[in-house]
């Protein structure tokens, strides 16, 4: 999956911390206009948000695997049952989004 579209334009993504589901920025970047070191930081924090939410779709899907303690604070979030802990490992792991320099 790519996130970029129009040839220029590059997707941002993060994580609800309230659902743990991704969602998708308002404000696509045009990769033109910024640093290759914004690029690759925003493509490595989409990467981030994908995996993390293919892992705990697998989880869900297969309560038996082994996962991070990460994985599983962000399906307990998403089930609606998030302990505080849970909340602030998903908040430091997942909770920032990539400062672009302008």
């Amino acid at each position: 999956m790519t996130d970029i579209f129009d040839r220029v334009m590059l997707r941002r993504w993060t994580l609800d911390l309230a659902t743990g589901r991704k969602v998708c920025i308002d404000d696509p970047v045009n990769i033109e206009q910024i640093s290759a070191d914004d690029r690759v930081a925003i493509e490595a924090r989409n990467a981030d948000i994908h995996g993390a939410i293919a892992e705990v779709e697998a989880y869900e899907s297969d309560p038996d695997l082994i996962v991070d303690d990460e994985v599983m604070a962000l399906a307990r979030l998403r089930r609606g049952e998030p302990t505080d802990e849970d909340r602030e490992m998903i908040d430091v792991e997942w909770g920032y989004t990539v400062d672009i320099d302008t």
